[in-house]
């Protein structure tokens, strides 16, 4: 599989001395800093208004730049020294610095990175300290244009790429032969086409499918004259190249199996041809594998061709679109397009980078550690495939799965970034399986979502935020899977509904209740529910009932279930995930019990415990989910342990781990919230970074797997 870059921009940058080591990611981007972006295969780089140049996505073969080969990366970052222009194909990356220096990395097969090695670069290397204008990386070679007009090629040669009249590789800059002079310059994976002063076309290199235009199939060692128009723009893609002529139409030739020439007839030429709807508006162009994108005069977004994944901006299908479609969302005013291999990136006037198709902004639909999720949040909860939180200013914003309303913005539609649900005034939040409820700042309760054992209004879907218990002032309340509990202000009486199989709703009996209904006549400070289990905490101390099969009560006795509250020990902080629980008593001590199959209770064993263990070490917060667990310690460092095969535990693997393990190295973790599947948590800073499984769009980072309409690259 290989990527194609379909237009390579010269873009002034800023003139200052640089060094090329890698820089850390930070924690976000500003939106609307972009100069300039292109895409490769799997892999997108860009160049910001000061000059910085980021890279993100696939990193096998070192093309990000950033001094380490392998694994994915998940948000822009940056590669170091400042920069006027970047060119991506297949894994090989080039960009030409402020001061006009050529400089190469990634993939080096065949020399394509033109330092005189076939090595893998992981970081920027010097290819030459000359004045260059472009750069255009090719399938397994590279060509560049000088400030004089000058081409110059490098790397495999099989099929006359190098323009040199010879097929004899080259690991560093080879001149073309040719008797004009260029301006522009595009590689496709085995070819060239490049205007000139004189705006005349000219190609070379592989021709099977006709992708020179030169009217034949046969190859061709040096530059060959395409037709006698007039040209202004030309984009190549793997096997099909699309030009803008003089007069802003478009004209195709090459492959067109997927409909990349924007002709229904799927059958190739060797020779430019019109599209179906042949007009004069077009600006700039972009060909990716075997799609194209460009840019009309009316600023808007057109793609065609392959659409399997996204990378021409409508619903996958699986098919093709052979008849240019404008491309709905993203920027309001298009300036430029890039295609890679199977994704879209195009900036818009505002300067912000939109992505859409295959890994578009992430690079897989699992996010195995922590990323930031844009905005300034006050508080998060974490259900089995969908996020809520609050907002700085209160507001409520969810995102993730929406199968059964659970997001509550009276849609059934799945969110990959946050979504603004309702105005500020919320204070407390939490999520279920399908539900959530919400407590506001007057104390009132709403639920929303799908619950089958009911919402606690009598009924089982609300798709918007609905009262409950109204009349009463609610201080805290808990989701569970099956069923729900709150706690009223003032009176501490505790309030349960919903299932009550193994009597979790702690009234006594089995029977299922869709409304509220008192439990005990205690006074409770907190409650959890947990799978088919409670626990709360009161005067008393922690008590929990309901389902005790794997001895999540805690009390020793590992029953089959118990109807009324079992005393676990003084633990004033305490919560159950779907068959364990952890408590934390009053002097940092964390302490856990119950089912410990994948290591979920952090005690570095997988045996199941029916009363608490300590867990080493010393705690402020804990959060249980369904396997797993995380931690804050008491130096605001964040652990987690258990259940792994998402990547919920965030330390950049898919391992389980059966004692704690340290996530990343901040120490600036305030809260932490857990599912089934996917963790959140909040900093010092009121920042937000959420890792784990994000085929919902869960994580909130504005992707999934695959994004078919643009999404804002932070």
């Amino acid at each position: 599989m290989r990527g194609w870059l379909a237009l390579v921009l010269a873009l002034t940058g800023c003139d200052q001395l640089f060094g090329l080591a890698a820089l850390p990611t930070p924690p976000s981007i500003d939106p609307g800093t972009w100069d300039q972006v292109a895409a490769g295969e799997g892999y997108t780089c860009g160049v910001r208004l000061d000059g910085s140049l980021w890279c993100w996505g696939e990193n096998n073969h070192g093309q990000l730049g950033l001094g380490i080969a392998g694994g994915t990366v998940e948000q822009p970052a940056r590669v170091g020294g400042t920069w006027q222009s970047v060119g991506a194909f297949s894994s090989t990356t080039c960009a030409i610095s402020s001061a006009g220096s050529l400089w190469c990395w990634g993939l080096n097969t065949d020399g394509q990175v033109g330092n005189g090695t076939k090595v893998d670069q992981l970081e920027p290397a010097l290819v030459s300290d000359g004045s260059w204008l472009a750069v255009a990386p090719g399938g397994t070679f590279t060509c560049a244009l000088a400030v004089d007009g000058a081409a110059w090629c490098w790397g495999n040669n099989s099929e006359g790429e190098l323009g040199v009249g010879d097929i004899l590789p080259r690991t560093s800059p080879t001149r073309v032969t040719a008797p004009v002079a260029w301006t522009t310059l595009v590689a496709g994976a085995n070819h060239v086409c490049a205007i000139a002063t004189d705006t005349s076309l000219w190609c070379w290199g592989a021709n099977a499918s006709g992708q020179l235009g030169i009217g034949s199939y046969a190859d061709a060692m040096v530059p060959t004259r395409v037709s006698y128009q007039r040209w202004k723009a030309i984009a190549a893609g793997e096997a099909h190249t699309c030009g803008i002529l003089e007069d802003d139409r478009l004209r195709c030739w090459g492959s067109n199996s997927a409909g990349q020439l924007a002709t229904q007839n799927t059958a190739g030429t060797p020779s430019p041809v019109a599209p179906d709807i042949d007009t004069n508006e077009w600006l700039t162009l972009a060909a990716g594998g075997d799609h194209t994108c460009g840019v009309k005069r009316s600023a808007t977004l057109w793609c065609w061709g392959n659409n399997a994944n996204g990378q021409s901006g409508g619903k996958p299908t699986g098919g093709y679109n052979p008849a240019p479609s404008m491309v709905s969302g993203g920027a309001q005013i298009w300036l430029t397009v890039a295609a890679g291999t199977d994704h879209t990136c195009g900036l818009g006037t505002d300067n912000n980078v939109w992505c859409f198709g295959l890994a578009a902004t992430a690079g897989e639909s699992t996010v195995l550690e922590p990323t930031q999720v844009t905005g300034t949040w006050s508080a998060v909860a974490v259900g089995s495939r969908s996020t809520c939180a609050l907002a700085a200013d209160t507001s409520l914003y969810c995102w993730g799965d929406n199968f059964m309303g659970q997001l509550g913005d009276e849609t059934y539609v799945p969110k990959v970034a946050p979504k603004k649900i309702s105005d500020p005034g919320w204070a407390a939040i939490s999520l279920g399986n399908t539900a959530a409820c919400g407590v506001r700042v007057d104390g009132g309760l709403l639920c929303w979502g799908t619950h089958a054992y009911g919402l606690g209004d009598g009924s089982t879907t609300r798709l918007l935020p609905t009262p409950i218990m109204e009349g009463r002032s609610i201080s805290a309340i808990d989701v569970g899977l099956y069923h729900s509990c709150a706690i009223e202000a003032g009176t501490q009486q505790l309030y349960c509904w919903g299932a009550n199989y193994y009597g979790q709703l702690g009234t006594g009996d089995i029977a299922q209740h869709d409304v509220p209904i008192a439990v005990t006549t205690q006074k409770w400070s907190r409650v959890t529910a947990g799978g088919g289990f409670t626990c709360g905490v009161s005067a008393t101390g922690t008590q929990c009932w309901g389902d005790d099969w794997y001895g999540q009560l805690g009390d020793g006795q590992q029953m089959t279930y118990s109807y009324t509250p079992k005393l676990v020990g003084a633990y004033p902080g305490v919560d159950g995930g779907d068959q364990h629980s952890c408590a934390l008593d009053g002097g940092g001590v964390l302490s856990c019990w119950g089912s410990n199959a994948y290591g979920q209770l952090g005690l570095n064993t997988t045996t199941s415990v029916t009363k608490p263990n300590v867990v080493p070490g010393a705690w402020l917060e804990i959060a249980t989910g369904a396997y797993y667990g995380c931690g804050i310690a008491a130096d605001h460092s964040l652990l987690c342990w258990g259940y792994n095969l998402n990547g919920q535990l965030g330390d950049g693997s898919k391992d389980q781990r059966n004692a704690p393990v340290r996530i990343g190295d901040a120490t600036t973790w305030e809260h932490v919230a857990v599912g089934y599947s996917h963790s959140c948590a909040l900093r010092s800073d009121e920042s937000l970074w959420c890792w784990g499984d994000n085929s919902f769009g869960q994580i909130g980072i504005g992707t999934e797997l695959s994004d078919n309409e643009p999404v804002l690259v932070p």
